[in-house]
């Protein structure tokens, strides 16, 4: 345990509970992949944003009406070896 001495909050008390007040919107990108599937499993308490390819290609600029969020997780990949290889400017933006 970090910090406090008698009488003292302890450190991860006086950290924890502002961050904790309300819930993190988070956003992850390639939520229908094997890693976003999980993250999106993992943070089922808070308000996830999930995005497939079918929601935004990330190689473009994302949706007007997309809203922000206090974290994003970029889960979203070019699966296809080959073709990165081919187009490795394409492989670049996702």
């Amino acid at each position: 345990m970090l910090g406090g001495s008698a009488g003292q909050a302890p450190l991860e008390h006086a950290i924890a509970d502002p961050v904790r007040a309300r819930r993190r919107r988070l956003l992850v990108t390639g939520a229908d992949g094997q890693l976003g599937r999980a993250l999106v499993e993992a943070f089922a308490g808070e308000e996830v944003i999930e995005l497939t390819l079918g929601d935004w290609d990330v190689s473009v600029p994302p949706p007007a009406g997309l809203r922000p969020a206090d974290l994003v997780l970029h889960t979203a990949a070019w699966t296809d070896v080959d073709g990165a290889e081919n187009d490795p400017q394409g492989a670049a933006a996702v």
